[in-house]
């Protein structure tokens, strides 16, 4: 993420401004980063149908791409939600990419779907991807 810093100094008469430009590069977050039990963890490896539930990730609030809102994830999965408004790896890659330009990889293996609640939004859950430990 490319950022601008600016300073400003005031003394008497005089108006100083630093700005400097700033490189913020952050790493994909992993399954792992979210302190989930080894045996919940190891359960949703291991079958493609199970899910992690609310109960076991704790109070998880993150800022979500692309509007960098404060949501609260809510679940995690092997295959998509179908509850979401996706139907298909196919089409949520192709909403990302003609949506906010994002590049989704070619094929889904190796992902995990999570989903986030936005409060004001009310009770729907957005879908989101998190890569595979």
């Amino acid at each position: 993420m490319n950022a601008v810093g600016l300073e400003v100094s005031v003394n008497d008469n005089e108006m100083y401004f630093m700005i400097r430009s700033t490189v913020l590069r952050i790493p994909p977050m992993k399954l792992e980063d979210l302190n989930i039990t080894q045996s919940v963890l190891l359960e949703l490896v291991q079958n493609p149908h199970s899910r992690i539930d609310e109960y076991s990730l704790g109070n998880q609030w993150f800022y979500v791409l692309p509007s960098m809102k404060k949501g609260k994830l809510v679940a995690v999965t092997c295959s998509l939600p179908t509850d979401g408004v996706f139907r298909s790896y196919r089409e949520m890659k192709r909403h990302w990419k003609n949506m906010h330009g994002y590049r989704l990889p070619e094929n889904e293996e190796g992902l995990f779907y999570c989903q986030i609640h936005f409060k004001p939004i009310g009770q729907t859950l957005f879908t989101y991807l998190f890569l595979k430990i």
